[in-house]
C-alpha cells in the first residue's frame, strides 16, 4: 500500500468502521460530548444487585458502542467495509453519498428526544400496574402523559412504547457482562428496568440539550397518581386532583 494510499484511507475512515462521503456533524456532536462525560464510571444502584457486590460500568464506552451501533442501521451494509486492506474497493465505496442515510440519523435523534421519555413512562406505568395490581384506561394514561409533559415542559408521544436505545443495549459485550455480574440475567423485569436505568443516562448526557430529565421523579409521580386511581376507585371521588408533588 502506498503513502497517498494510506493517507486516503486514513482520512476517509472515519468513525470507527463507518465511513461516508459528506458532513456527519450530529453523529460527530454525539462522540465529542461521550469524550466530554466528566464521570465515565457510572455507578449501579442497589436496586439492580441481587448478589450483592457493588458494580460500575464505563458509560462513556457504553455510549459509544450504542450510538455507533443505532448510526450503523441507518447505513446500507455494503457501505459497512471492515477490512481495511481492500482499499481500492474501500476507496471506491467510501466516495458514495449517503446524505438519505445522514438525515436518518439526524431524524433518529430529534425523535428519540420525544421517543425514549415516553417509552419510560409506559414501562414505569406498565411496572406500577402490575405491582398494585390495576388496568389503566386509555384516558388515565393520556392524563399521565399530559401531566407529566406540562409539568416538565417536554414534548412527549403517547404512541412510542418501545426505545431504540433501549433495544440497542441488549446485546452490547459490556453490557451482557454486567448483568450477568449483577445475577439478574434470568429476571427479565429486572433486566429490563436496568436498560432503562442506563439509558436514562446516556439520553441526559447525549440527548437532552437543556435541563436533564429527573427520571426518578417521574417514576415517583406515576406511582402517586397510581395509588390515587387505588383511592378514587374504593371511594369514587375523582381521579384528576390537583397533585402536590414536584417534578
Amino acid at each position: 500500500m502506498s503513502m497517498i494510499e494510506q493517507y486516503s484511507l486514513n482520512t476517509q475512515f472515519k468513525l470507527g468502521n463507518t465511513f461516508c462521503n459528506g458532513d456527519l456533524s450530529c453523529y460527530e456532536n454525539l462522540l465529542k460530548r461521550i469524550e466530554n462525560i466528566s464521570n465515565k464510571s457510572l455507578d449501579i444502584p442497589i436496586d439492580y444487585r441481587r448478589n450483592g457486590i457493588e458494580l460500575s460500568v464505563d458509560i462513556t464506552k457504553i455510549s459509544k458502542e450504542l450510538i455507533y451501533k443505532i448510526f450503523n442501521t441507518y447505513l446500507e451494509k455494503k457501505r459497512l467495509h471492515r477490512d481495511k486492506n481492500k482499499i481500492n474497493k474501500f476507496l471506491k465505496e467510501s466516495k458514495k453519498p449517503c446524505t438519505e442515510e445522514k438525515e436518518l440519523f439526524s431524524g433518529w435523534c430529534k425523535d428519540e428526544k420525544e421517543v425514549f421519555p415516553s417509552s419510560k413512562i409506559h414501562r414505569e406505568i406498565d411496572n406500577q400496574c402490575k405491582d398494585y395490581n390495576l388496568s389503566l384506561s386509555e384516558k388515565d394514561k393520556k392524563y399521565i402523559f399530559f401531566y407529566i409533559a406540562n409539568r416538565l415542559n417536554i414534548k412527549l408521544n403517547i404512541k412510542a412504547i418501545q426505545s431504540t436505545m433501549v433495544q440497542q443495549l441488549i446485546d452490547i459485550p459490556d453490557v451482557i457482562e454486567v448483568i450477568d455480574k449483577l445475577g439478574i440475567t434470568h429476571d427479565h423485569r429486572l433486566k429490563y428496568d436496568f436498560y432503562y436505568f442506563l439509558a436514562e443516562n446516556i439520553y441526559n448526557l447525549l440527548l437532552k440539550n437543556e435541563k436533564k430529565i429527573d427520571f426518578i421523579s417521574i417514576k415517583n409521580a406515576i406511582k402517586e397518581i397510581i395509588q390515587d386511581k387505588i383511592k378514587s376507585t374504593s371511594t369514587s371521588t375523582s381521579f384528576y386532583p390537583k397533585y402536590t408533588f414536584v417534578l
